[in-house]
């Protein structure tokens, strides 16, 4: 669910660093397929992040160790001032799923710390921050702030246009017909409040 440009600078990342081992792991489908069975994720409903992040990293990681419930320790970047939840985490953390531990090294550091930290130890960053993305992430998130959405629409309509029919097709049949009421309720993020599938149409 990721962008082009994210996947680019993984791999520039993979061969800048000789020391940097990167093992990839993905879910057995397609994200628009599960998008078109599950309907799109929204805040209340954060079907993707289990989908697409932590089952599939659970199941490699239990291949790698032949281990059901490895003991393991995270390093992550998530920092303090990027949602009232992260906030409460502090430096270290308990993971909600197998026996794990979560470090959070960065946890205190402003936006402006990262950048700078970034340039004084020349590590690269993602292009998408050069954009003007305030966070790199899945490419549709029910997240993402107006200036994110903006980049997409300017720069990536053709590669989200799968996603960007889907919710088409949802704000239709929540009962909005005009096409500017429909792509107001894209850009505003208003399906990102889906509560249920009651406008989904499924069985």
């Amino acid at each position: 669910m990721e962008l082009t440009t994210t996947y680019e600078y993984i791999e520039y990342i993979e061969k800048r660093y000789d020391n940097v081992k990167i093992i990839k792991t993905t879910p057995d489908k397609k994200a628009l397929d599960f998008w078109k069975r599950i309907g799109p994720p929204s805040r209340v409903l954060r079907w993707c992040t289990l989908v697409y992040k932590i089952a599939p990293t659970l199941k490699l990681i239990r291949e790698l160790t032949n281990k059901e419930s490895p003991k393991l320790i995270l390093y992550d970047g998530i920092r303090a001032d990027e949602s009232s939840n992260r906030k409460k985490l502090g430096l270290e953390s308990i993971g909600k799923y197998g026996n794990q531990t979560n470090i959070h090294p960065i946890h205190t550091w402003n936006t402006a710390m990262v950048h700078i930290y970034a340039m004084m130890n020349n590590i690269p960053l993602n292009n998408l921050y050069r954009y003007g993305a305030t966070r790199v992430g899945c490419s549709v998130c029910p997240f993402k702030s107006y200036i994110d959405n903006t980049i997409l629409e300017l720069k990536y309509k053709t590669e989200i246009k799968g996603y960007l029919d889907i919710l088409e097709n949802y704000a239709k049949n929540v009962g909005i017909t005009s096409k500017k009421d429909i792509k107001k309720f894209i850009n505003d993020n208003s399906w990102a409040s889906r509560p249920g599938g009651i406008h989904l149409h499924e069985n």
